[in-house]
């Protein structure tokens, strides 16, 4: 698919976006899973994940580069034309899941991670 910036005729990479969309889909999936279940460290783990990837998938798309584990940060990487400011306020809360939904070490003693944080900004 080809589309127009600034009277430039480009290329989408088809093919690798629908590569890492696909995984984005799976892991959102799982996700879902995990919420239905009540395991809401790995739903906001995974959930990351999935932005993580959705994030890749639409910058591998558009022929930049996708490196990292921040959302927040690969969304920056999109051009300045538009405002992105309330995603990408959204993506930093995404970020705040990768390390303590998966390490425990990031927990107080005595809690789970789910306990203290999941819950609230699940409701959100």
């Amino acid at each position: 698919m080809a589309f127009a910036r600034n009277g430039l005729k480009e290329v989408f990479d088809e093919s690798e976006f629908s590569r890492w969309f696909t995984i984005d889909k799976k892991t959102w999936v799982s996700a879902e899973g995990d919420l239905e279940r009540g395991d809401f460290d790995w739903t906001c783990f995974k959930a990351q994940q999935s932005a993580e990837y959705a994030a890749k998938a639409l910058l591998h798309g558009l022929g930049l580069e996708a490196y990292g584990l921040s959302v927040s940060k690969l969304l920056s990487k999109l051009t300045k034309d538009l405002d992105y400011s309330k995603i990408i306020q959204e993506a930093k809360t995404l970020d705040k899941y990768y390390v303590p939904t998966r390490y425990p070490m990031h927990v107080l003693k005595g809690y789970r991670w789910t306990t203290i944080h999941v819950k609230m900004h699940y409701k959100q």
